[in-house]
């Protein structure tokens, strides 16, 4: 049975499964662009970014099952000699292996920071919450306040987390696979004024390497990770993590009948959940540098 199940999901994942997809999507318009993304996570992030850059663009948003079988299916695409290849763009997050040897190509778009999930994590975002969620709008000094918590508790993340960073950047690296713990709340607590390693579990409990990695190359390697910009280029997943939890207590201290972070309670206060899904932080937060560029060999929309 667990053969059964691992043939049925490598099917699932395979590239030839996208193939499929675009010549049912070219058999009803066989002009029109399509934009291939790693997962559909990135469907509501990119579209929100995509109407603000390019207002009128048509388009059809195909999400894959992973960076492994977009990028199989880019390879394939790029010996396609047929018209199926035509009005074709992928979106790839960088992470620690970019595009894992390949050379770049005009119709893929590569973040400048580690996924598109590191965006939605600044300041500006704050603020933007702070301002309508909140109703900081006209607090100025307040929001203030608040943000300046926020970068402590931001850096206290950062901090805490790097060795899980650094653990990952190895084996991408070394080209090792490994099992990543999604939920970075089972190695640390997140807090509204910081965040706190718990002591039941490892790096190694969280990135789990399926073979031993100990390699002459990883003194080099770990040179490499130190001139990373850690808000940038740390696992984006981890960081939406962050922002959400954190998001969280600052509404708990809200109500708090000893509020930190602000300077009255509202025991009334009710917070919007919405706030906090991937469109609405998209929407608040800046666009990657080079999309705008990008989407412009798409023409102006149809």
């Amino acid at each position: 049975m667990t053969g059964i199940l691992d043939a049925a999901r490598e099917s699932r994942n395979s590239p030839a499964v996208l193939k499929l997809k675009l010549s049912a999507i070219r058999s009803r318009n066989s002009s029109t662009w399509v934009f291939v993304y790693e997962g559909v996570d990135d469907v509501p992030i990119y579209e929100t970014w995509i109407r603000r850059l390019s207002f009128g663009l048509s388009y059809e948003p195909m999400p894959s099952t992973g960076k492994s079988q977009v990028l199989g299916f880019r390879d394939m695409m790029l010996k396609d000699q047929t018209k199926l290849c035509s009005n074709l763009l992928f979106f790839i997050d960088r992470d620690f292996d970019e595009l894992r040897g390949r050379a770049p190509h005009p119709n893929t778009f590569l973040t400048d920071m580690y996924s598109v999930e590191n965006y939605l994590v600044s300041k500006q975002v704050v603020e933007s919450i702070l301002i309508d969620e909140f109703r900081l709008a006209g607090d100025d000094a307040e929001r203030k306040k608040i943000l300046e918590i926020f970068d402590g508790a931001f850096l206290s993340f950062l901090d805490e987390t790097r060795v899980l960073n650094q653990r990952l950047f190895r084996l991408r690296q070394l080209g090792a696979d490994a099992i990543v713990e999604e939920n970075v709340s089972r190695f640390v607590d997140i807090g509204l004024t910081s965040t706190i390693k718990r002591s039941d579990a490892s790096p190694e409990d969280i990135i789990k390497a399926k073979c031993s990695f100990i390699d002459a190359r990883c003194a080099e390697i770990d040179r490499q990770f130190e001139v990373l910009e850690p808000a940038a280029r740390f696992r984006g997943k981890y960081l939406l993590g962050f922002m959400k939890k954190w998001l969280s207590a600052l509404a708990d201290d809200r109500v708090s009948a000893r509020p930190i972070a602000f300077t009255n309670s509202e025991p009334s206060f009710r917070a919007d959940t919405a706030a906090t899904n991937l469109r609405s932080l998209a929407s608040r937060s800046a666009t990657p540098k080079e999309l705008k560029g990008f989407l412009e060999q798409c023409g102006s929309g149809s």
